[in-house]
């Protein structure tokens, strides 16, 4: 699309026809699917930490965008997914980077590791339909997203899934756990009832 403006200047909308947009639209489907189908696998650690922690990074970034412009059992299955991978960064030793060569000092991975317990935190108040007043400001997914009305009746709730026996893989951290950044103010209400918008993430 900001090719066509590169190109075309203000034409550039009558250069986007009907033929043109559902194309896109066919294409992000084919992305949100084969998505979908990756985060649906569990991965298999290799012997590199930082090769680990690289493909799961990107693919519990990808599925946690996709989410939100995805219908609702695809978003509930795409969180689902994002959510087992983030946990693994979160407490899998094998799945966190490991310092390696001047770009990924330990510093570095100590931040990166703190980062995406900052989208675990933030995932988990999405699927509580807890949508905050502001999304975390590398999501541009969200950020698009945020930036339409809030829907009438509320978003709807995405149950997060207890890690099953091939994801909850039982190795040491080799950090100490840190506390979850306490989430941003929130633009919708969460149910405190224990009912259908409660949250259900227990870990082995």
């Amino acid at each position: 699309m900001s090719g066509l403006y590169d190109v075309h200047g203000e034409d550039a909308a009558a250069k986007i026809t009907s033929e043109f947009l559902e194309a896109l639209a066919v294409n992000q489907d084919r992305e949100r699917r084969s998505v979908l189908a990756r985060v649906q696998r569990p991965p298999v650690p290799g012997p590199d930490p930082l090769s680990n922690y690289v493909g799961v990074s990107l693919d519990a970034d990808k599925a946690l965008e996709e989410g939100f412009f995805a219908p609702d059992a695809e978003r509930a299955e795409l969180w689902a997914g994002a959510f087992r991978l983030l946990s693994l960064i979160d407490t899998d030793a094998r799945f966190q980077p490991a310092p390696s060569g001047n770009r990924w000092t330990a510093a570095h991975c100590a931040e990166a590791v703190a980062r995406h317990r900052e989208s675990l935190a933030f995932l988990r108040q999405l699927a509580r339909g807890d949508f905050p007043a502001e999304p975390l400001r590398r999501h541009l997914g969200a950020s698009a997203y945020f930036a339409l009305p809030s829907k009438p009746g509320g978003e709807t709730p995405v149950t997060l899934p207890a890690l099953a026996a091939e994801f909850a893989l039982d190795v040491p951290t080799n950090s100490a756990p840190t506390s979850a950044p306490r989430p941003p103010k929130s633009r919708s209400p969460v149910p405190t009832d224990g009912g259908e918008g409660s949250e259900q993430l227990p870990l082995l």
